[in-house]
């Protein structure tokens, strides 16, 4: 909509103003967050710095190696930067750093599972100035007049503004479910303990059941953003991700619940 401001002689990028305000924003709700964890202030700065590198390495990284491989693929387009593969590099940074630290690995990623969060609702409002992750050309009710990539304006799915409410969602999930958490182990003597202070029902449980919540709410977009053809079958390559995601994760929540259930014992 807005996807430069212009300040005198200079035109600044509004995607660019949100990124940084997210980077700020998020930086400092995930140092509040982290600070649980007991380590020096300079340490925990550290990490996260680490943290923040490894997402964007990662995320160059896997778009230089996916637009190498599709190349050889006549009908795709190149691929984006997406958040995507920050995640994911930033959560294996943090999953290493948290076991150099002797952490635990699930209750770190606990609680840097709302910050993610949170990065991604404001991530959309840039997404929306920029016109990028569009969607597509549509005459359903809840078209809006909004233009794409390369500024061609159409009647669009608001696949922004719909992935800002589910994130939001997503985000006032994680917080409710920990705090019910809390309060279940704060009336749970037998299960105190600081490495799971604020998890529930197993460590790592709010970190896994972000990533299949946002897995599948891309997944759903997919079908509603312009997102390129077919790759294998109806599927894009913003599904085939969003799926990895999705069943690796919900694998995971599956197995721990499982694994976390009490027995009897003889």
């Amino acid at each position: 909509m807005l996807p430069t401001l212009q300040v005198g002689p200079w035109q600044v990028g509004t995607y660019g103003i949100v990124g940084a305000l997210t980077l700020v924003v998020c930086g400092l709700y995930a140092f509040h967050r982290l600070r649980r964890l007991g380590l020096p202030p300079n340490v925990l700065l550290t990490s996260l710095l680490v943290v923040v590198l490894a997402g964007f390495a990662s995320t160059i990284l896997m778009t230089s190696l996916i637009n190498l491989i599709l190349y050889f693929v006549p009908s795709a387009q190149p691929e984006g930067t997406s958040v995507f593969w920050a995640f994911m590099g930033g959560s294996i940074a943090a999953a290493l750093l948290a076991r150099r630290l002797r952490l635990s690995v699930g209750w770190v990623l606990d609680l840097a599972a709302p910050p993610w969060a949170l990065a991604n609702v404001l991530g959309r409002v840039g997404c929306l100035a920029n016109g990028c992750c569009y969607g597509r050309p549509t005459d359903s009710w809840l078209a809006m007049f909004l233009p794409g990539e390369n500024g061609v304006w159409a009647m669009r799915y608001p696949t922004q503004l719909m992935s800002l409410v589910a994130n939001v969602l997503i985000l006032v999930m994680l917080l409710v479910i920990e705090w019910v958490g809390r309060r279940e182990r704060s009336l749970s003597p037998k299960e105190t303990g600081t490495e799971n202070e604020g998890t529930w029902p197993f460590s790592g449980f709010l970190f896994l059941l972000f990533l299949f919540l946002y897995g599948l709410k891309r997944f759903v977009m997919a079908y509603l953003r312009d997102s390129g053809p077919p790759l294998v079958g109806p599927f894009t390559w913003m599904h085939l991700n969003a799926l990895v995601m999705l069943i690796a994760a919900g694998v995971l929540l599956g197995w721990n619940l499982y694994r976390s259930i009490p027995r009897d014992r003889p």
